[in-house]
């Protein structure tokens, strides 16, 4: 919340309406009319052969031109110029095998600009070792967490890393700190590239100044930058400043804060830290966590992440409560960097509050949240007692709001972000920006940590205040990378004279190109390449076997992302083991070794049965006694799949939407705070024959229109995932969508016209669109093999006489499998096709000025359109209760589903229609939900 008023400090959009007030530092005369109108949000496509790359971003209405620039390693150097219309622009002047880094800058009509940065890469090479990191482990904790960091070193190595180790006192003094650090970096300087903090190591307080504009907090903050600037001449004799309302921050000669506000010279090496004390908001809840419990936890997810234990979705989520503050548009950090990560259409906005009903109902790889803030809240987003209380299921996060950029108090709001569910990394990032795009082609988050606190300006957002100060940090590992790959397992090896025979599993990940192996003496030293090029084989000779040493082994995949392509490494295991619980297998949690929470043991006797043609029904054994769920997994041929997770003592599952005639293998975990067990025991089924075989190429068969059922799609479509244009995307895990020729256009953005299709995230409907003058293709490419209901919703939102024809073609061969025309469409209408492969849609105008989507949806095959031919749903809220009206024959059966965010859906009745008509009451509906869906399928 907004404390004082002053020319720099925060105040949400919410409050500057209630209180009247301006509060906007660096007023501008010029102004989008959102954050992510500053961005340019820019992904690369690239080709081998001949070799380019073609940067593509989302169109902007303002735009009057974009310039490229290409750093090629002494600053920028502009190499194109295309117009405002252009939403593309190719790069001849590459090599298969090299990285680039982009910067595209948007000139607009009404005066701001917006930028966008790429570093992109054409198969760019496997970079498999990254330098020394020096790791400080708080030496409170270094005894009830041996096991735990231990493998946290063991886990460095296996990425590449030479781990300098040193076990210090939270008593002591930031200098004497630094001189381990200086020794270190000296003692090798081109090689130490990270300094990873784990634990309440001496925190350094520096300068004069309030980056959040705060009155009663200028004067020291929080400077872990102190830690990396090897040479930068820090004093403590001139600044004087007591006004500060807590001591920490106060200042004076010869206190042990340093005097500078502005970084003295540039950072040398990167600081990630991890520190989980004085967190009160996780002491003081029925699930009491101590700072020991969470720093076991945050070691275990770590290692889970790294060795992909768990999958979480590649998009972004951004919850801004501030809106575009005369340019500093704080919430630009998320939409620049997740666009060049995920593409525009895979970076979803929710609104004031739904932060956490977001990030823990569903998987993003990255979120940012912003609102006004005090040191363990921040508001429209939560506080600290929310991440205490709730899992989020974000591994890198970003957050801004007043006071808890300065993170050292009690239950600081970043603090407590790390200690909760997948949460690995997060930054106070708007003031100043963040730029972590050298991230998307696999670099580890310490370089954008590097970056961001180095940059003086040639990284910019239309304004970016307190960039270069002492506070910009980065709260978690450093090392970090953001695409882990799945390890081969099973590593093993026999020797024989002077011969080591090594053998393993292969990985289960796509794309895999081969093995590396290596031999080496452990985290503390260097690992040697034994193979010249990644063998295909799961075994390897070495006949100069010195008797003794490490052996490790790494599967490499051609890694795919909105960067471009890049060859990535997993995560090495080794033999012998390294005494970790596991870690020649890639997987698993820890056993606690400290006497604190332990991981699940693994789940037994999974056996799996074919109950029809579309399910397989799975029971198994619960071995442990402090689970918090279960994790189903499910392989159909290819990799390891998530299908589902389940509260904790549940022992079955039923499996459905199958393929007749497929045959599939499953697994399940068990999982807590403390980690992820090992897997169960394997086991598979094959479904029955329905006559349909297991052919998994492009099929469609079309499913039929539907003119009823306008904007309002829930509970009608989209049971499995959506896209509403312009809103929002919650892709399934099971497609993945690439438009292609399109461009953006929104006409009404809080309509209450029923043809505008329903908002994610509040009450109001959005009428935008995906259009093109003359065609454009989006591909889903349904990768599980099994067959979706995709349903594509087009609105002639204008009714100027568009008609278009809708073709769904085999992605690969480009064969046409059906052609649907749509005309007279001012009402909206809906397509719907069961697809099974890679399915493309091409929408090419007939009449009128252009072809229009508005949304697609998802969901299980044969479902019925709720608006369709045969039988139609209408939600009504009437008397204070939800009433579900269903029109069809008689006779007919109906399955009616409830959500409240629909993602978990639960059959709340089934109904047989007496007449033509049918009214269902919800009577649970009048329980003070905010929100509800509901969906209606034909029973069988």
């Amino acid at each position: 919340m907004l404390k004082k008023t002053n020319t720099n400090g925060f105040c949400t959009k919410r409050a500057l309406v209630a209180a009247g007030l301006i509060c906007l530092g660096f007023a501008s005369a010029v102004r989008a009319g959102e954050p992510k109108d500053y961005a340019v949000m820019a992904t690369a496509q690239v080709q081998s052969s001949p070799a380019q790359i073609t940067l593509q971003w989302s169109g902007d209405s303002d735009a009057t031109g974009y310039e490229i620039s290409r750093n090629n390693g002494g600053g920028w150097s502009t190499v194109g110029n295309v117009g405002g219309g252009s939403t593309s622009w190719t790069d001849s002047n590459v090599s298969n095998g090299g990285a680039y880094e982009y910067r595209i800058v948007k000139s607009t009509s009404a005066g701001y600009r917006g930028t966008g940065y790429l570093y992109a890469g054409i198969n760019a090479p496997l970079k498999d070792s990254h330098g020394k990191v020096i790791f400080l482990v708080d030496n409170s904790l270094s005894d009830a967490l041996a096991t735990e960091l231990k493998r946290m070193e063991w886990d460095l190595a296996g990425d590449g890393w030479i781990v300098l180790r040193h076990d210090v006192s939270r008593n002591d003094t930031p200098p004497n700190i630094k001189s381990i650090i200086r020794n270190d970096y000296y003692s090798d300087p081109s090689n130490v590239k990270a300094v990873y903090i784990f634990g309440h190591v001496p925190v350094p307080y520096s300068g004069d100044f309030h980056p959040d504009g705060h009155d009663d907090h200028v004067g020291a903050w929080v400077a872990d930058t102190y830690y990396g600037d090897i040479d930068g001449n820090w004093t403590d004799s001139s600044v004087y400043d007591t006004s500060a309302g807590r001591p920490y921050n106060q200042n004076v000669p010869g206190d042990g804060k340093f005097d500078q506000s502005d970084i003295p010279g540039n950072i040398e090496v990167p600081v990630g830290r991890v520190d989980f004390s004085n967190l009160t908001c996780y002491a003081n809840k029925s699930n009491s966590r101590s700072e020991l419990d969470l720093s076991r936890a945050y070691l275990n997810k770590d290692h889970n992440f790294r060795h992909r234990v768990f999958t979480v979705a590649r998009r972004g989520l951004i919850c801004d409560n501030w809106g575009e503050r005369g340019g500093e548009a704080f919430a630009a950090s998320g939409w620049r960097n997740f666009g060049s990560f995920f593409g525009a259409d895979n970076v979803t906005a929710v609104g004031g509050w739904q932060y956490f009903p977001a990030v823990t109902s569903q998987d993003y790889l990255w979120s940012w949240g912003g609102g006004g803030g005090g040191w363990y809240t921040c508001d429209g987003v939560g506080s600290s007692d929310d991440f205490a209380t709730q899992d989020i299921k974000s591994v890198f996060t970003m957050f801004l709001g007043s006071y808890f950029g300065d993170w050292d108090n009690e239950s600081g709001f970043l603090r407590a972000a790390l200690g909760s569910g997948y949460c690995l990394t997060t930054s106070w990032a708007g003031r100043p920006h963040w730029f972590y795009h050298h991230m998307g082609l696999g670099e580890p988050i310490g370089v954008s940590a590097l970056l961001t606190q180095n940059n003086t300006g040639m990284y910019e957002n239309q304004v970016n205040y307190a960039a270069h100060q002492v506070h910009v940090t980065l709260l978690g590992d450093p090392t970090l990378r953001m695409h882990p790959v799945i390890p081969p397992g099973n590593f093993s090896g026999s020797a024989n004279g002077n011969s080591m025979n090594l053998t393993w599993s292969p990985s289960n990940d796509s794309d895999i190109q081969g093995y590396h192996v290596y031999r080496g003496g452990g985290p503390n030293g260097t690992f040697t390449r034994l193979t010249g090029s990644p063998i295909n084989s799961t075994s390897f000779t070495d006949s100069s076997y010195p008797g003794n040493g490490t052996y490790m082994v790494r599967a490499v995949k051609l890694e795919r992302s909105g960067s471009g392509t890049y060859f990535n490494a997993s995560q090495g295991v080794f033999y012998p083991e390294n005494g970790s619980g596991g870690g020649s297998t890639g997987g698993g949690g820890s056993t606690d070794g400290g006497g604190g929470p332990t991981a699940p043991a693994a789940p037994g006797g999974l056996n799996a049965s074919s109950a029809s043609a579309s399910q397989i029904n799975l029971t198994w054994q619960d071995n442990a006694g402090n689970e918090n769920g279960f994790r189903v997994e499910r392989n159909n041929g290819g990799s390891w799949t998530q299908v589902t997770t389940l509260s904790a003592n549940v022992t079955s599952f039923n499996d459905s939407g199958l393929s007749a005639g497929a045959s599939y293998s499953y697994r399940v975990f068990a999982y807590n705070d403390a980690g992820t067990s090992a897997p169960s025991n394997e086991s598979s089924a094959t479904t029955s024959s329905g006559g349909g075989g297991g052919n998994t190429s492009a099929a469609v068969v079309f499913a039929g229109s539907d003119t009823n059922t306008k904007g309002s799609w829930r509970g009608a479509y989209g049971s499995d995932g959506y896209n509403i244009i312009a809103n929002g995307t919650s892709y399934p895990g099971y497609v993945t969508v690439s438009p292609s020729g399109k461009d953006d256009y929104q006409w009404d953005d809080s309509s209450s016209d029923v043809r505008a299709l329903q908002k994610t995230t509040d009450g109001n409907r959005i009428a935008a669109c995906w259009y093109s003058t003359s065609s454009f293709t989006v591909d889903f490419n349904v990768v599980d093999g099994n067959s979706h209901k995709l349903s594509l919703y087009f609105l002639d939102w204008d009714r100027s006489g568009r008609s278009q024809t809708v073709e769904l073609l085999d992605a690969s061969s480009g064969a046409v499998l059906d052609s649907q025309s749509v005309s007279n469409f001012g009402e909206g209408t809906y397509l719907s096709w069961n697809v099974k492969g890679a399915v493309r849609a091409r929408i090419t105008k007939q009449s009128g000025s252009n072809a229009v989507l508005m949304g697609a949806f998802f969901d299980p095959a044969g479902s019925s359109n709720s608006g369709g031919s045969g039988s139609t749903t209408k939600i009504v809220y009437s008397g204070g209760q939800m009433h579900v009206q269903i029109s069809g024959e008689a006779g007919q059966k109906f399955d009616i589903y409830a959500s409240d965010n629909l993602t978990s859906w639960i059959n709340i009745a089934t109904v047989t229609l007496t007449g033509s008509t049918y009214d269902f009451v919800d009577s649970s509906s009048s329980t003070g939900k905010t929100l509800r869906f509901y969906r209606a399928s034909v029973a069988p």
